[in-house]
């Protein structure tokens, strides 16, 4: 590893976010979105800019699915959506 990859290494180990540190960072934002929207409501942090997602449809997606039957899609209680 090049000298400037292991500084990057390190600086990001020392830089490194405690569990307790993100959850009391989130708590107002988390709030925020409680009180103003929807639980389809996600919020994406990147960088400087906090972007908020509205979800309009989902459904979960079967992770058992056996070969061959790869767009096979269920609902919460099992019936096959397709």
């Amino acid at each position: 590893m090049t000298e400037l990859g292991q500084l990057k290494k390190k600086s990001q180990i020392d830089n490194a976010i405690t569990f307790d540190e993100l959850v009391e960072a989130a708590r107002p934002l988390i709030k925020l979105l409680r009180e103003k929207r929807d639980p389809l409501t996600t919020a994406i942090v990147k960088g400087w800019e906090v972007v908020l997602v509205q979800a309009e449809m989902g459904c979960p997606v079967n992770s058992s699915l056996k070969p061959g039957r790869d767009n096979e899609i269920s609902h919460i209680d099992g019936r096959s959506a397709l």
